[in-house]
């Protein structure tokens, strides 16, 4: 008869009730936290760190496996996932990474679409396979309000409708909406607040809807000196840590010469969609 060999599987449970308490999970092999849980545009952001306790480890993250359930049932798969200097795409998509033993790497897995509108969150289950011991671990936190871990400078900036956070610590504010005629240009400024980083300026995912539900789309935009034409245009810029620049998305069309309502703004930045309502131009 042949022997049966089963692998150790550790299923952890964490429940979370207010901002101040912590996600975190230990074993004998790795150290796991939870340090941050955001919406991000169309997006919700999950980041974390994971520390090899007393040797290295080689640890798999498979982006098919982990999943979230909303209060409502649904359940939802990340299309991106970051750990160390490794980016992957894709649902089915694996992350690995050889962690030396006392040094924390950090990571970060997105979701897309209607979970990046919740305020709860049911379930996170992030299941990792330890390879060179063939165990898996299977972390899993309960009653999660969102947003998790998020600085209170943070909060601040995104209390105020009118500032969106596009990527990690880099906000853009709509500081006035200016109408001359049958133009009617946004003006931004984005200020990062971390390391320095590229940031792009899609005018193909950019529009505003009128309360006429008329549609509206760029013909141009601007990010710091770079200006640039066209309905499906972009601009990139490198942000420098807590130097603000200024970004203009422009549009021209004979109705907006009687437009004084705007129901829906739509910016578009690095692969994502944000959103500002109810504007006038008054």
């Amino acid at each position: 008869m042949k022997k049966l060999f089963l692998l150790p599987i550790f299923i952890a449970f964490f429940s979370l009730s207010g901002f101040s308490q912590e996600l975190n999970f230990n074993n004998e092999n790795i150290s796991f936290q939870i340090t941050e849980i955001k919406a991000v545009g169309e997006q919700l952001h999950c980041k974390f760190i994971i520390t090899a306790v007393e040797s290295d480890e080689t640890i798999y993250i498979s982006l098919q496996k982990i999943r979230i359930f909303d209060t409502k049932g649904n359940e939802y798969n990340p299309e991106q996932g970051e750990i160390g200097k490794e980016k992957v795409t894709g649902k089915f998509s694996r992350m690995n990474s050889n962690i030396i033993a006392g040094v924390p790497v950090k990571g970060k897995i997105i979701f897309s679409g209607a979970v990046s509108k919740r305020k709860t969150l049911n379930l996170l289950e992030i299941p990792i396979n330890i390879a060179p011991k063939e165990t898996d671990v299977n972390i899993r936190f309960t009653n999660i309000i969102i947003p998790f871990g998020t600085s209170d400078a943070d909060k601040k900036l995104l209390n105020n409708p009118l500032s969106e956070e596009i990527d990690d610590a880099v906000f853009t504010e709509l500081k006035s909406i200016t109408k001359k005629s049958d133009t009617l240009t946004f003006n931004f400024i984005v200020t990062n607040y971390d390391d320095d980083k590229i940031e792009v300026l899609n005018a193909t995912s950019s529009k505003f809807i009128d309360d006429s539900g008329n549609e509206y789309y760029p013909n141009h935009i601007s990010f710091g000196n770079d200006k640039t034409d066209g309905r499906y245009a972009a601009l990139s810029k490198k942000c420098i840590n807590k130097v603000p620049i200024k970004m203009t998305v422009r549009f021209t069309d004979s109705k907006i010469v009687n437009l004084k309502k705007i129901i829906l703004l739509e910016l578009g930045m690095n692969n994502n969609k944000f959103q500002f309502r109810d504007l006038t131009t008054e």
